[in-house]
């Protein structure tokens, strides 16, 4: 007599319990972000890569971040209120220079920041990219990219550098055809 009753309970509960399947999608196949530094000059210029998230088409985010004791490496599905913000910059709609709002920096402030470097490939198979300084660029554009880059358990110490050497091409000549990248500076000194 109970062995109905519960597999009518275990039924019911299978099938009222939410589902984990995101309801929100992006609106993109792949979104590539990554923060970087260069050093030297001409033909000898090399890039340090710090931070690389890549998002697929399914939402999950894979990032790799360099720390003091090593690389680390995670992967997580994003939020859906993330997905949201992402959605509406990387939809295809806009051009990704749309959201650049200023192409110098105000009087008086210094960038001291790294650049970051974004490709985007959105459901269309329209391939977008933009080298950028976050203070050039729009609220709405900083606020989606924010918190990509999380905290990860621990670092693997073996593992020194994100060495890709196709991401690490692609920054460089994306960076070369941009004009408006303020110098990275030092803080003036205190008074």
């Amino acid at each position: 007599m109970h062995k109905p009753f519960t597999l009518l309970i275990i039924l019911w509960y299978i099938w009222v319990q939410p589902s984990n399947a995101q309801s929100v999608k992006p609106a993109f196949k792949e979104l590539i972000y990554a923060s970087y530094t260069t050093s030297g000059a001409g033909k000898a210029v090399h890039v340090t890569i710090r931070d690389v998230t890549k998002i697929d088409a399914l939402g999950n985010a894979h990032v790799r971040s360099v720390y003091y004791n090593g690389v680390a490496d995670t992967t997580y599905r994003l939020k859906e209120s993330k997905l949201k913000e992402l959605n509406a910059i990387f939809n295809g709609k806009q051009p990704l220079a749309h959201y650049v709002v200023r192409t110098k920096m105000e009087p008086g402030m210094h960038f001291g920041g790294t650049y970051d470097y974004i490709h985007y490939t959105d459901l269309d198979g329209k391939q977008q990219e933009i080298t950028l300084a976050s203070p050039l660029m729009s609220d709405d554009f900083n606020k989606a990219l924010d918190y990509l880059v999380i905290g990860p358990s621990k670092a693997d110490q073996k593992v020194r550098s994100i060495k890709d050497p196709a991401l690490a091409a692609a920054i460089l000549n994306s960076e070369k055809r941009t004009k408006d990248l303020p110098p990275i500076e030092q803080p003036p000194p205190g008074m």
